[in-house]
């Protein structure tokens, strides 16, 4: 009695949100799914931001914004959620061959996610469905709430992202380089 009570309880709550009635928990296995093998991931300076021609190796500004891509790789569709930048993705940028180090603040937000996730994800939720072969922007990161203001020079970025909780980490993504100046070009 005690088991089909809990069966019924969790098939309820699934219900639930699926439908989006109870938040947006991030443990959903029809929706998260355990791993997202057949996304490829990308990263690219977004194209309000650029200075440079198109032909151009990429110039901004030092507010630069990058947009985050996944392309579904399989020929089945694939479902899962964006709610929170700080959970989903683990940018990494180089300065001229060093890594530029996550705000105080920012590290010690992904190291909190990292180790002890919210189970319920307030805010933002975004329900994502890739057809065979599709692409989708899925986020948008501002560099800024990552790593402050940028000081000219070169930069690479690559991306890992994860569809959520306890979800393995997508392979890093083709490193995106840029050059940061200041004023007009």
């Amino acid at each position: 009695m005690r088991t089909q009570r809990s069966l019924l309880f969790l098939k309820i709550l699934m219900l639930l949100c699926a439908s989006g009635a109870v938040g947006s928990i991030v443990t959903v296995p029809a929706l998260q799914g355990d791993a997202l093998p057949t996304l490829t991931i990308t990263v690219d300076v977004a194209g309000g931001d650029l200075l440079s021609k198109p032909d151009e190796p990429y110039r901004v500004r030092p507010d630069v914004h990058i947009d985050v891509t996944a392309k579904n790789e399989s020929s089945e569709r694939v479902n899962f959620k964006v709610t929170n930048p700080y959970l989903q993705n683990r940018p990494r940028l180089m300065r001229s061959g060093k890594l530029v180090p996550y705000l105080a603040d920012v590290n010690k937000l992904v190291r909190e996610k990292d180790t002890s996730p919210d189970f319920v994800q307030l805010g933002r939720t975004d329900y994502i469905s890739l057809q065979p072969y599709e692409s989708a922007k899925i986020d948008f990161l501002d560099l800024r709430r990552w790593y402050g203001p940028l000081v000219a020079g070169s930069y690479q970025l690559t991306n890992r992202w994860r569809s959520g909780v306890g979800a393995p980490w997508s392979d890093e993504s083709k490193a995106v380089s840029f050059e940061v100046v200041e004023g007009k070009p």
